[in-house]
């Protein structure tokens, strides 16, 4: 954590933020109900297209290929593709991954810990 208990994203002043309180800069109730609406009703791709758009970075692919996940892990993230098992194809991991390619989009460099830590308080609070 960074000063004042933000995440690796907030201190770069990006559009992302993690629990914060820069609650115009998160997705809103309402956007966080219409990516689950997409997500359920349209599936993965559109759903992290929504967010993509919403966050005015690139399209995060996602690949349904657990060869590329390594053993004991459900999905794996590395350069703008997220790879699933089928297993691992869940809400939760898919914004978790999610967070990982906002990262990677605006630059950051943090250990691999903070931004671990980092990824799954986005996934947690964006689903509460």
């Amino acid at each position: 954590m960074f000063e004042g208990g933000e995440t690796a994203l907030e201190s770069e002043n990006n559009r992302v933020n993690v629990g914060g309180s820069y609650a115009d800069k998160n997705p809103s109730q309402e956007n966080t109900g219409e990516f689950l609406i997409i997500y359920e009703l349209e599936g993965c791709q559109k759903a992290v297209n929504f967010l993509s758009e919403y966050y005015g970075v690139k399209r995060m692919k996602i690949i349904l290929n657990g060869r590329k996940v390594g053993k004991g892990y459900e999905a794996y993230y590395f350069e703008g593709k997220a790879y699933f098992t089928k297993r691992g194809l869940k809400k939760r991991n898919v914004l978790h991954e999610f967070y990982h390619f906002l990262a990677d989009s605006k630059g950051l460099d943090i250990s691999e810990r903070v931004e671990e830590r980092d990824a799954n308080h986005y996934s947690r609070a964006f689903l509460e």
